[in-house]
């Protein structure tokens, strides 16, 4: 069992900061960063021209990917950055162990979240997204992908 006390300070840093590293993710998986990387890499203003993005911002972006351990870079005259193996693996559209829609649907649960208070407040649980909530069918199917 895991025991954060000896963590202290850093272990709630990291629970505060958690967000960011799913906004990261989230916010790659739907631009397609990781389809736009994955046959040979590319440098970071090709990405921004493709993903139509602010180039400077771009090579922020990837370099706090870098820091996820979801892209690496190739430094050099030109660097580019290229998937990781488990971006590869997990990531990219039509690899066997694509989790991407898992990913994104996890993003849309996350709202529900922004009201967790109100919830407690009133007894209640975090709620679905409005587009899943009569439609358990769509939930069991999603829930089965994960499995």
């Amino acid at each position: 069992m895991f025991d954060p006390q000896g963590n202290g300070p850093q272990y709630i840093e990291d629970i505060a900061t958690a967000y960011w590293y799913s906004s990261a993710l989230f916010t790659a998986m739907e631009l397609g960063v990781f389809n736009e990387l994955e046959d040979g890499g590319l440098a970071a203003s090709e990405l921004a021209q493709r993903l139509e993005i602010e180039p400077e911002a771009c090579v922020r972006f990837l370099n706090a990917l870098s820091a996820l351990g979801l892209v690496k870079c190739a430094v050099g005259g030109n660097s580019k950055y290229f998937n990781s193996s488990v971006a590869s693996e997990c990531l990219v559209k039509g690899s066997p162990s694509y989790q991407g829609d898992s990913v994104l649907w996890r993003k849309n649960l996350s709202r529900g979240w922004e009201h967790l208070r109100e919830s407690l407040k009133k007894g209640g649980r975090v709620a679905l997204p409005p587009d899943d909530s009569d439609n358990s069918d769509k939930i069991a199917e999603r829930f089965r992908r994960q499995c």
